[in-house]
């Protein structure tokens, strides 16, 4: 199955310029074997996504039926990757708590 990214939106200030592009991406599917570090891959990126710039933050979001917990794993900078000709944004994720296969996260 193809990885779907949603439309990004785009602010303006009262001048005209950009101050935010909005976007959600949805990872690759991770096989979860069991406690601990696993890496997830975002995307494709647009052309806009400038990390640290923009975005200079993001929040995760996992399906209402997931029942481990997820958190950020400090050890692994997030970071743009090249897969198969496309750019990703990987970060380190702690799972715990579950056992899956196909784990698919949203970052936005």
């Amino acid at each position: 199955m193809q990885n779907q990214q949603a439309h990004p939106t785009t602010n303006f200030t009262p001048s005209g310029t950009i101050w935010q592009t909005a976007f959600a991406y949805q990872s690759l599917p991770v096989d979860i074997t069991g406690d601990g570090n696993y890496t997830f891959d975002f995307g494709p990126l647009l052309p806009t996504f400038n990390w640290p710039i923009n975005p200079f933050g993001f929040a995760m979001q996992w399906p209402n039926s997931f029942t481990g917990i997820v958190r950020s794993d400090p050890t692994v900078n997030p970071r743009t990757v090249k897969i198969n000709g496309a750019q990703y944004f990987q970060i380190g994720v702690n799972v715990t708590g579950v056992s899956c296969t196909g784990l698919t996260l949203w970052m936005y």
